[in-house]
Formats: structure tokens, sequence, C-alpha cells
């Protein structure tokens, strides 16, 4: 290993440790990891549970693939990809998976690079890729008064999309690479009722 790649991987490290750190620890956190004989979202995405009647929505049903989309966030047009799977019919509740990109890279990349289109046609989620702000585009995970408010980005997103697809609110995840991975984690910290 290269001296520059062991510098990349102590530097990578630390902003995983200062991120994971990021929450306030003194929270009880007991509840937030898996537990025995807990499942995943593609476990749960894959049970077919007979759903009440507050778990409906009356929605049309959407064509499956991807579009592009916009939605303004404070002063900015943002942008991102909503993958709809087959299985969606606008009647029953489907998770959402958010996904989100590395450093310089953007939603077109990070959808290809992360399979997760594919993986939700075979499980039954969908798939909402953002294109971070900024040039290159990023995720501003320090908060940096200049830059972009990307919490308050994602918050409207999913308040748009409750609105406008049948999604389980309470099945939401965010996953991602490099940059987008450490926006996952401060979204969890900052979003803990819809993350």
């Amino acid at each position: 290993m290269t001296g520059r790649a062991r510098l990349l991987m102590v530097v990578g490290l630390v902003c995983v440790a200062s991120f994971l750190l990021s929450c306030d620890a003194g929270d009880d956190m007991s509840g937030l990891g898996p537990e025995a004989g807990s499942t995943s979202i593609l476990d749960d995405a894959n049970a077919v549970p007979t759903p009440t009647p507050d778990e409906l929505c009356g929605f049309a049903a959407l064509s499956a693939g991807d579009s592009a989309e916009k939605l303004r966030s404070g002063d900015l047009d943002r942008t991102y990809i909503l993958h709809i799977p087959p299985q969606y019919d606008g009647v029953a509740r489907l998770p959402v998976m958010l996904n989100l990109h590395g450093f310089g890279s953007n939603a077109r990349n990070q959808a290809a690079y992360s399979r997760l289109p594919a993986k939700a046609d075979e499980a039954g989620f969908f798939v909402v890729t953002p294109d971070g702000a900024g040039t290159p585009p990023q995720w501003n995970n320090a908060q940096i008064p200049s830059g972009a408010d990307d919490v308050a980005f994602i918050r409207e997103l999913l308040d748009h999309l409750e609105r406008t697809l049948c999604i389980d609110a309470s099945r939401i995840y965010a996953a991602g690479i490099s940059n987008g991975a450490a926006f996952s984690q401060r979204l969890a910290c900052a979003l803990p009722d819809r993350i």
C-alpha cells in the first residue's frame, strides 16, 4: 500500500468516526441497531402482508422505470431520479431507499454503480437518487453556512414523495458511497423520525 493510499485510508476512517460521533452520544441508541430476528429492507419488501385500510393509498399507478424530477428547495432547483418498481400499484405502500452519490459524482452515475434500481424491481421498493449541489456536486455534511441546506432538501423531498406516491413512511432508508455514505449518517442523526 502506498503512502498516499494509507493517508487516504486514515483520513477516511477519521471522517467516518467523526460522523458516527456526530449524533448525541448521550442518547439511548439501543433501539437503533438490528435486534434478534430483525429483517432487512429487502426481506421486508419481499414480505406480502395483508394491508390494513390505514396502509392503503388511492394514488394512480405509475409506469415502472426511471424519471428525472425537479424540486425547488430554498433558492435552488434540485434534481433527482425517481425509480418506480413494477410492483407499484398506487394502493399498497412501498419502502423508499435514498441512494446518495459520492463527492463529484451525480445521480445518474450513482444509480448505475449501486444497481439499486434493479434490486428495487426484484424486491418492490422505490429508489430516489438525488443530485448533490455545487461544483463539483456534493453533500453538505459539515453544514457549511455558504453551502446548500441538504438536510432541508431531503426533508422537503420526503414530504413531496409522501404527497405524491404511496410510500411507507415507516420504511425510509438512506445509503450511499463516500460523501453520500457520510451524508446518510448525517440524515439518520438530523431526521431520526424520517430515516
